[in-house]
């Protein structure tokens, strides 16, 4: 008896350590375009078209944005809708949840051949969610995208900053492309997040621990007796 209360109540100082601000990797994007796509949502993740690589869940955010890593943006490592497909919902998820309050874009860039583009993510609207079924929504914010943030083979990431939510689904709805562009696309997207905290464990359970602590001392005294 003594044994398992102690243990009981040695459990209640457990808690996790949060890292901060690293940069994520959606383990999956689908797109609700996919069967009419030209090139795959899963494009977006896969890190093929970045200058410099990171490390999901390890390097630093802002260190790694700082950094410029730039996007090639070849048809191979970006994500493509249809021709007069002019929005689509972007669901990502992760191998956990985290405590998200940064997303980073690489959009598709705007000059090629000393020709301009506007087929990019212009507007869209970011949600979470609390599962994978993605029926419970919860809205994050509403975002414009730049217009022009490189060349087409040397996109810069945009960053949008909003406040931490705690999921691990979250949902990107495009509401259009930049103007006079007639389809949509994006080279690369990446989050930051923290760990998500243990629950702070309330003042009335560890006055309970404290007295099964006594209690385990009583009962230790009158065995002893």
């Amino acid at each position: 008896m003594k044994k398992t209360l102690i243990a009981g109540v040695c459990c209640l100082s457990t808690a996790s350590t949060a890292n901060a601000g690293f940069i994520v990797q959606a383990e999956t994007v689908v797109s609700s375009t996919a069967s009419t796509d030209l090139y795959a949502a899963s494009q977006l993740n896969d890190q093929s078209g970045l200058s410099t690589a990171y490390t999901s869940g390890v390097d630093d955010f802002d260190t790694f944005i700082a950094s410029n890593p730039v996007h090639g943006n070849t048809a191979e490592s970006a994500w493509s809708t249809a021709l007069y497909t002019l929005n689509s919902t972007l669901d990502f998820s992760f191998d956990q949840s985290y405590a998200f309050e940064s997303i980073a874009l690489w959009n598709r860039g705007t000059q090629q051949y000393g020709q301009e583009f506007n087929n990019q993510i212009g507007t869209f609207q970011l949600y979470s969610s609390s599962d994978e079924t993605f029926g419970n929504l919860m809205l994050i914010g509403e975002y414009a995208a730049a217009a022009n943030l490189g060349i087409i083979t040397a996109v810069e990431a945009e960053v949008f900053n909003f406040n931490a939510v705690e999921t691990a689904y979250l949902r990107m709805v495009i509401t259009q492309p930049q103007a006079n562009g007639i389809l949509l696309s994006a080279s690369e997207l990446a989050f930051e997040a923290t760990a998500v905290s243990a629950v702070p464990v309330p003042a009335s359970v560890w006055l309970m621990g404290s007295g099964l602590l006594g209690l385990a001392g009583f009962m230790r005294r009158k065995t002893d007796k």
